[in-house]
């Protein structure tokens, strides 16, 4: 296989709105897709929010190495993503995404388990559990420096995912 860079960050959004167990490790709880472009409140538009079959959101900032946003400035905007998720009710947030969390929940578990895990997506949100993933195809030293001093140093769950692309 022939590693070829992603041609734009949309690209790579994509690739992971379709796949995003790409996201996660094996042993962790499956995952949904639950929109891309998620226009929140205050702080813009969010490239990608996902949610784990324990009703735990996951917040998902794309970005490519040649971007040249500096790295301070990802962590910032992915902190405030989630600031602003923390903030909302789950009947905020699923209006928000016409109805796409709640349709996300009971691909995970069903029609008959999706009211208990939307209580729980509920009881996640009001109490800012939220999982934030910085999704990059390159992270450099300074990037990943900062996402460690923060999972070091705070009980808050963030990642650093790279992701390669081979021969398309």
């Amino acid at each position: 296989l022939v590693e070829e860079p992603f041609k734009d960050e949309a690209e790579l959004q994509a690739c992971l709105e379709r796949s995003p167990y790409l996201l996660m490790k094996e042993s962790e709880p499956a995952v949904a897709t639950v929109q891309t472009e998620v226009g929140l409140p205050a702080a813009g538009s969010l490239d990608l929010l996902v949610v784990d079959k324990e009703g735990v959101p996951v917040a998902v900032e794309v970005k490519l190495a040649r971007n040249a946003q500096s790295r301070r400035e990802v962590v910032a905007q992915a902190f405030d993503y989630v600031a602003d998720l923390s903030n909302l009710t789950f009947e905020e947030l699923d209006d928000i995404v016409d109805g796409a969390l709640a349709g996300a929940l009971q691909e995970l578990v069903g029609a008959e388990q999706s009211a208990i895990l939307r209580k729980q997506c509920a009881t996640n949100l009001r109490a800012g559990r939220i999982r934030l993933v910085v999704a990059v195809d390159s992270a450099g030293d300074d990037l990943i420096r900062i996402v460690r001093y923060i999972t070091d140093h705070s009980d808050i769950d963030v990642r650093l995912v790279c992701i390669s692309k081979f021969d398309g």
